[in-house]
């Protein structure tokens, strides 16, 4: 199990064992490593391997040279403070160990030899990259270069150990550092003057150069003249039983910790679709200003709380007094359907903190979306989590090029974001590690609504079915127009909650609901609720009273007047409160003598006294409906204020509060649980759709009718929801999967019909093409569109992890899952007893669903769950699960032939996978299953590729042999040939006469 206080440096993970602080302020020599190539290693491995298996491959590779690096970095007595992407900076500390060092050895003599004998061990262990084989026969060079600069820093630590500690070095000389990292060419190790000063004859230069901006020389060494050995410093080795767990969990974000202490560090790493934001910050003297660390922490704090509030996580943090960036990402380690819109709206509050922390400067950011490699890197005796790939580097490009105070974005971040933000678009620009030009966007602000969407515009058009849910609905309606005017009768009003998971169609419900209100000339006004502003008081009322005060168009000082005229003329006795209202709509009333002696609890039951009133009073004349969509996302304040609307208005008025929300998880409180006694309260849970409804909905979609074939493949992945369906056709025509035919049907393409007949996942019936009832999509990758991807992902993110891994186990056994044999294949050896309880909450949280309580046979809710469950987990991650679903199968259940030869082949348990293919390749030739036979032969013979050739001459020859016979049988007699051909001379090599005759 992989230690967790591997994420701490090591000198400091020292001194919290022995129970010491390190020093703040100390002199020594600090080293910056880079490792040039990884561009080319990742162009490379994405052309060879494909991008998803192309940056796992990277990874392994960043792994293998963070080792063999922090080895070196380690026996010298070094540590490692921070890690960026391809580099990383090292502290070699000048305080002597007074067991072994007597205190004239305290100056940096030794701290700058063992940096520099470090630097050029490094460049020796970089030589076994030097010359890269990769697959395809492709070659790729890493080499290093380093800079060493000897000098004062300061040492401290920062953030809010409720979220995470970080470990932080600055000061002068790491501007140092960085300057002669600019001046070093590959390979080459270069040291600043002060360096050199104080190694003197100890060191061997070859060249001399000057860094301009700076005037500051640095000198290119080759070599030391000392003894290495007398130079190795290595530290001791530390047990796990040396750290408290709370000590070591405030240096982890709290995902990565609890994934640590379930022993499943191997499975952090995941591929994932994640968003990056890299910030610029500068104004802090390191060097000079005592207070530093304070102005720092400060701040780092300040962000934290920003980001806590939109879940976002903190990864990197860099210093120097000419500017310091800190780096962070939405959707790594725990994914929302919003990250895009969380990362924007945490950069335009971070951008605001330089007015509330007067040392800061305007800041600068860089946002990105797109895929990533989420994870642990580094070596077994030092790692950080991050998240790697293209979008990072591109984050940190725009950063740099964004002026003080912009916040710049690239087009699959813009695109992604939703109606909320403002935006100016800029002209392309070119940055380092692209070849085509990036398209700019700016973030201005958030867009001020002073009222909510149309739900009539976003759904023009009625929703499919739910005729007893719409006939429910308009009964509630009903209600508050016989009602209206008698204000007299109780719960004259209504309060009206539509439940559903996302994509359920509950805004199109409530877009209906509207429209048919409108109609019946009820007064109908919507709010809606966004995560990105669920800490902002009274959002949804905010957009209800501007539409009803009618100052949706308003500016702020126009909207004062015309609020101060409305109310002096319509009701006098409002407008002593009228200072209250921009309480709730967010504008600056002066206050008079009596709202300004009230205090806030006072002040905010006055407010919702004045509401109640307007409310009773406007719906004397017109029943009123007030929507609020997206409800799970209510704030605080606004949630108190619905209680009291509900309570005092609905009880009393001819208003109707219709509420659109999802349902709480199981365990959670439910929402709005106070109103559900009320007598006027109803609720309308949103069921998925029945296959009828999904036909239509299809047939919307494409204006035509779909073949039996694609409206079964849609049913079977959408499980009854209407958004996965929209979603599922778009992907899937953008793909050309499907296709309209000359008739006008839409059915699928001619490719896929080829896999889903390999699979042996369709029949013919009547001369028409339909899913069999065993077809399981987990062998068969439809792509998932990223609004999908990431709805679901959310969703999966908030199970307990502990469950995370039995999940990842099941999506490697399939869309149908054996209780049984996902006991025997749990890594964690977990008892049949917690497998099934796991399973039993699982299938509460609606991600699994009871097949056969008897069998104990459980299904995923939804084949797009498996299939998004599966694809985070890294190649190698897959290949371990199938490897060991196989030598489960094989030891249970022998007889699973299919099953056994997808998981062998998938797992390159190659003896296996050869044996068992074959034997399925031959069942399926008995029963005329042609493509299938084909695909499970062509998987043998490549199994059979992998084993030495003498050892499978006889398996070669059946699976030739059976591959001509079926291949004869479709008509391609080329193919037929080639495979008869040699299995008739592996036949005479092996003197097989009854082989030969068959060929």
């Amino acid at each position: 199990m992989e230690s967790s206080f591997v994420y701490i440096p090591i000198d400091r993970r020292i001194a919290i064992a022995e129970g010491r602080e390190l020093p703040e302020r100390t002199r020594g020599a600090a080293m910056f490593a880079d490792i040039s190539g990884f561009t080319s290693l990742t162009e490379t491995l994405v052309r060879t391997l494909g991008p998803k298996r192309g940056a796992e491959e990277l990874s392994v590779y960043l792994n293998r040279v963070y080792d063999a690096l922090i080895t070196e970095v380690h026996r010298f007595g070094g540590s490692v403070v921070a890690f960026s992407g391809d580099a990383i900076t090292c502290w070699f500390d000048g305080q002597p160990d007074p067991e072994t060092e007597s205190s004239s050895e305290q100056s940096e003599v030794l701290p700058t030899l063992r940096a520099t004998a470090a630097a050029l061990a490094m460049q020796e262990a970089m030589r076994q990259f030097t010359t890269l084989q990769i697959t395809g026969g492709e070659q790729v060079s890493l080499m290093m270069k380093a800079s060493v600069a000897t000098g004062p820093v300061r040492r401290f630590v920062v953030g809010d150990p409720q979220y995470t500690l970080l470990d932080v070095m600055a000061g002068q000389t790491l501007e140092s550092l960085a300057n002669g990292e600019h001046q070093a060419n590959k390979g080459e190790i270069i040291l600043n003057s002060m360096a050199v000063d104080t190694l003197g004859e100890h060191v061997e230069i070859s060249a001399w150069r000057t860094d301009e901006p700076s005037r500051e020389r640095f000198a290119v060494v080759t070599g030391i003249n000392k003894e290495v050995a007398q130079l190795e410093k290595p530290w001791r080795q530390l047990e796990p039983e040396s750290f408290t767990t709370e000590t070591v969990q405030h240096w982890l974000l709290p995902s990565v910790y609890r994934l640590l202490r379930a022993g499943q560090g191997e499975f952090l790493a995941e591929l994932r679709s994640a968003s990056a934001l890299f910030l610029r910050f500068s104004g802090i003297d390191y060097d000079r200003d005592e207070r530093a660390p304070q102005k720092l922490d400060a701040f780092i704090r300040q962000v934290q709380r920003v980001l806590a509030r939109f879940d976002g996580s903190l990864l990197q943090i860099a210093l120097g007094d000419k500017g310091s960036y800190l780096y962070a990402a939405f959707g790594a380690p725990i994914a929302h359907e919003d990250d895009v819109d969380r990362a924007a709206s945490t950069a335009l509050e971070l951008q605001r903190l330089p007015a509330q922390l007067d040392f800061l400067e305007p800041l600068q950011i860089g946002l990105t979306y797109g895929r990533m490699r989420v994870g642990a890197y580094g070596s077994a005796s030092q790692r950080t989590y991050a998240a790697l790939g293209d979008a990072v580097n591109l984050s940190a490009r725009l950063m740099q090029a964004a002026q003080p105070g912009q916040i710049l974005a690239n087009d699959d971040f813009h695109k992604k974001a939703g109606t909320a933000f403002i935006w100016e678009d800029l002209p392309s620009i070119r940055v380092k590690g692209k070849s085509e030009p990036v398209a700019l966007h700016r973030l201005v602000q958030m867009r001020t609504r002073r009222t909510g969407f149309s739900l009539e515009a976003r759904f023009p058009f009625p929703p499919v079915g739910r005729e007893e849910i719409i006939s429910g609905l308009n009964s509630r309606l009903g209600k508050i127009f016989s009602q209206a005017g008698t204000s007299d009768l109780p719960h004259a009003g209504q309060i009206v909650c539509l439940i559903g998971e996302a994509g359920m169609g509950k805004s199109h419900l409530a877009a209906q609901f509207v429209r048919q209100a409108r109609e019946r000339q009820a007064r109908v006004v919507v709010g809606v609720c966004q995560s990105v502003t669920r800490s902002a008081a009274y959002t949804p009322w905010r957009q209800i009273f501007n539409s009803l005060l009618a100052l949706e168009e308003s500016a702020e000082s126009e909207a004062i007047d015309r609020l101060t005229s409305k109310l002096q003329m319509e009701q006098p006795g409002w407008a002593l409160r009228l200072p209250l209202l921009g309480d709730l709509l967010g504008l600056p009333i002066p206050d008079n003598p009596t709202t300004a002696a009230m205090d806030s609890t006072l002040r905010q039951s006055s407010l919702f006294s004045l509401l109640v009133e307007m409310l009773q009073t406007w719906a004397q004349s017109t029943p009123m409906v007030l929507v609020v969509d997206n409800a799970q996302w209510m704030d605080e304040a606004s949630q108190s204020l619905l209680q009291t609307l509900a309570q005092q208005v609905c009880g009393t008025a001819a208003v109707l509060i219709l509420l659109v929300f999802r349902p709480t998880q199981p365990g959670d409180r439910a929402l709005f649980a106070d109103l559900a006694s009320l007598s006027n309260y109803t609720e309308f849970p949103l069921p998925a759709m029945n296959p009828t409804e999904v036909a239509a909905v299809v047939e919307r979609i494409l204006s035509a009718q779909p073949t039996r074939l694609l409206l079964e493949i849609i049913q079977r992945m959408a499980r009854g929801n209407p958004f996965y369906v929209g979603e599922l056709l778009s992907a899937m025509q953008s793909s050309r999967q499907v296709v309209q035919l000359e008739n006008g049907v839409w059915g699928v393409s001619y490719d896929l019909l080829n896999k889903l007949r390999r699979g042996n996942f369709v029949t013919q019936v009547e001369g028409q093409w339909q899913l069999s009832t065993s077809a399981d999509f987990s062998t068969v990758q439809l792509g998932i569109p990223d609004s999908i991807y990431g709805l679901i992902l959310s969703h999966l993110d908030r199970l307990p992890e502990t469950h995370k891994m039995t999940l990842k186990v099941s999506s490697v056994i399939g869309y149908t899952i054996d209780l049984e044999l996902l006991t025997f294949s749990h890594p964690e050896r977990k008892t049949r007893q917690e497998i099934e309880a796991e399973a039993a909450y699982m299938e509460s949280e609606d991600v699994m669903q009871s097949e056969d309580a008897a069998k104990k046979l459980y299904a995923f809710m939804h084949h797009l769950t498996q299939e998004v469950t599966y694809d985070t987990l890294l190649f190698a991650q897959r290949q371990q699960l199938h490897r060991t679903v196989t030598e489960a199968l094989v030891q249970h259940q022998p007889e699973a032939t299919t099953q056994i030869a997808y998981h062998a082949y998938a797992g390159e348990v190659w003896p296996i996978s050869l044996r068992y293919n074959l034997q399925a390749g031959m069942q399926a030739r008995q029963l005329h299953a042609t493509q299938q036979g084909i695909d499970f032969y062509q998987k043998a013979l490549t199994s059979a590729q992998h084993l030495p050739e003498e050892e499978t001459i006889g398996e070669r020859m059946q699976i030739n042999l059976g591959l001509g016979e079926l291949y004869v049988s479709t008509g391609q007699y080329d193919e037929a040939g080639e495979h008869l051909q040699t299995a008739i001379e592996l036949a005479k090599s092996e003197d097989d006469h009854e082989i030969q005759a068959q060929a």
